[in-house]
């Protein structure tokens, strides 16, 4: 499958870039992750791009975000094999023992654009936010295609600017995956009243262990925003 484009010398190219027509079937090995082929297919109409990052040089643990490409695909979109590998897999590369690498910040943005579009998350998706939300950077900066940030605020940033959307989506989850929801929401709850009012709500509605779930969360969050309001825990990002 190829593209053509007029671009801007009013000339027309063509893109054949590895490309697979999603309407035929294809080998798993010639199948590009969807955010490369996006980014190389601006890249050489020369279009900006837009909202995109750049995954080759942002850095991971071990290397380059370009190689969480694949395994961001199994996490999101695979069987619960490939979804329990592809989690080990990403959290050594971005949140290795609570440390927060610059890879962190494209992450947070791939699973919240799939929660956006999807309205729900497998079961490890969850617990990767969960894991990159308590996580550290401890001075350590992002470039964003927006500009620079310190890695652990614009995670947290990013993620709490979806309350609305996760707290839509916790009706549907059950399991692991409510479990795993929970634990992000429970630290969620520690910079945000309206994640609180939710447990409440949450916890007031629902019965048996998926209301100790709940519970648990709401006393986590409770307890962390007390130490925060009395200082305990620190600068809030606003002041960072």
């Amino acid at each position: 499958m190829a593209l053509r484009m007029r671009v801007a010398d009013g000339e027309w190219r063509t893109y054949s870039g590895g490309i697979v027509d999603i309407f035929e079937p294809a080998e798993a090995s010639q199948v590009a992750s969807v955010e490369e082929q996006r980014i190389a297919v601006h890249r050489f109409f020369g279009l900006p791009v837009t909202g995109g990052w750049d995954w080759s040089s942002v850095s991971t643990a071990t290397g380059k975000a370009a190689e969480l490409l694949p395994l961001l695909d199994d996490l999101l979109e695979g069987d619960e094999p490939q979804r329990d590998r592809a989690f080990g897999s990403i959290y050594g590369g971005v949140v290795n023992q609570g440390d927060l690498y610059a890879a962190a910040a494209p992450v947070v943005d791939r699973i919240l654009a799939t929660l956006k579009t999807q309205g729900s998350l497998p079961e490890y998706a969850w617990l990767i936010l969960h894991e990159i939300f308590r996580g550290a950077s401890y001075g350590r900066r992002v470039c964003a295609p927006d500009g620079e940030y310190d890695i652990e605020v614009y995670c947290r940033r990013k993620i709490l600017g979806e309350v609305d959307l996760i707290g839509r989506s916790i009706a549907g989850l059950a399991g692991n995956t409510f479990f795993y929801c929970m634990l992000l929401f429970g630290g969620m709850g520690e910079y945000s009243p309206e994640v609180r009012a939710i447990l409440e709500q949450e916890v007031s509605t629902s019965t048996g262990e998926r209301r100790q779930v709940a519970s648990d969360a709401l006393e986590v969050a409770v307890e962390l925003a007390a130490e925060r309001a009395s200082g305990v825990r620190g600068p809030s990002d606003d002041q960072r």
